[in-house]
């Protein structure tokens, strides 16, 4: 992947080459040194439809009518980033951070 530097709260499509599916995805992690590393951490983003009742606290709406689902979670290799198409707002990372939190109990 070449291009923009990828930092937290973006949102990139990615495609897999092992199954050819493509996702749209929110980077998570935050430290520099993690950044760098072949495969990110990220949380997949859906419509808000797709996101099952007992999952909602563990899911946040964006501005465009989506969701990142912080409970679907997967390290995604970088060379699958083929398109950023926009970032999470200020206060979207803030409630995807408390979401994390609370996934993870922190």
């Amino acid at each position: 992947m070449t291009g923009p530097a990828v930092v937290q709260g973006q949102i990139w499509k990615a495609v897999s080459p092992l199954a050819g599916q493509e996702a749209t995805i929110v980077i998570l992690d935050a430290a520099p040194g993690m950044l760098e590393r072949r495969r990110i951490l990220a949380a997949r983003v859906r419509p808000e439809r797709e996101v099952p009742q007992a999952m909602r606290l563990l899911a946040v709406p964006t501005s465009d009518g989506q969701t990142v689902a912080v409970y679907d979670i997967a390290a995604f290799d970088k060379a699958w980033f083929t398109e950023l198409t926009g970032a999470l707002t200020e206060d979207e990372l803030g409630r995807v951070k408390a979401a994390l939190a609370a996934r993870f109990d922190l």
